[in-house]
C-alpha cells in the first residue's frame, strides 16, 4: 500500500521525522471503534491500540483521517498534527471541540431532493466544510423523484455561495439521478 496514495506528503513526512521515535513506522487511521483502530501502513492494513501514554498524556486522541506514529508494530505511539479537521461542539453542556475527522481533503455533502430534502442544513454542512479547510462537494440525488429540481438546485447553489464570503478553494455542485421521472 502507497502511503502516498494514501495522502503522505511532505509536511508529514517532516512531522513524522520531529515527533516519531526512529523505530516507528507511519500509519494512517482508516476506522477507529472506541479504543480500537483500524490503520493502513506501508505494508497494509492492521488493528492497532493508543499507547497508555497517548491514552493518560496527549489531549489529541486519533480519528479517522489521522496520521499516526506506531511503535512495537500495532500500538499507536502519537497522533501527527493534522492539515484540517473536521469538528463539531461536543455534545453536552461543556463546550469542548469533538473533532469527527482529519486530514481531509474533499468532503462531500449529500442530499436527497425528496421529502428530506432541507437547504438550511446542507448551507450548515457547507460552513463545517470551509471551517474545516476541506473543499466541499454537493451532490444532490433522487433527481429522478422529484420534478421541480431546478428550483431546488438554485437555493442550494444560493446558501454555496452565501459560504463562500471567505476565500476558500471553489467547491462543486451536482444532481444526480435519471433525467426524466420514473
Amino acid at each position: 500500500m502507497s502511503l502516498k496514495k494514501l495522502g503522505w506528503n511532505s509536511y508529514f513526512t517532516s512531522e513524522f521525522l520531529r515527533l516519531a521515535e526512529p523505530t516507528a513506522e507511519p500509519a494512517r487511521v482508516a476506522a477507529l471503534d472506541r479504543d480500537r483502530f483500524v490503520v493502513w501502513t506501508q505494508s497494509g492494513e492492521c488493528e492497532a491500540i493508543a499507547s497508555g501514554r497517548l491514552r493518560h498524556h496527549s489531549e489529541d486522541w486519533p480519528v479517522v483521517g489521522d496520521w499516526v506514529a506506531l511503535e512495537s508494530g500495532c500500538r499507536i505511539a502519537c497522533v501527527l498534527p493534522r492539515q484540517t479537521v473536521f469538528s463539531r461542539k461536543q455534545p453536552g453542556s461543556a463546550t469542548r471541540e469533538q473533532v469527527i475527522a482529519a486530514n481531509v481533503d474533499v468532503l462531500f455533502v449529500v442530499s436527497g431532493l425528496d421529502g428530506d430534502f432541507n437547504p438550511r442544513r446542507i448551507e450548515r454542512y457547507l460552513l463545517l466544510a470551509r471551517e474545516s479547510g476541506a473543499k466541499p462537494v454537493v451532490v444532490l440525488n433522487k433527481a429522478d423523484v422529484y420534478r421541480r429540481r431546478r428550483s431546488r438546485r438554485e437555493r442550494v447553489s444560493a446558501g454555496f455561495r452565501r459560504t463562500r464570503s471567505r476565500p476558500q478553494r471553489p467547491g462543486r455542485l451536482g444532481i444526480t439521478g435519471s433525467r426524466s421521472p420514473s
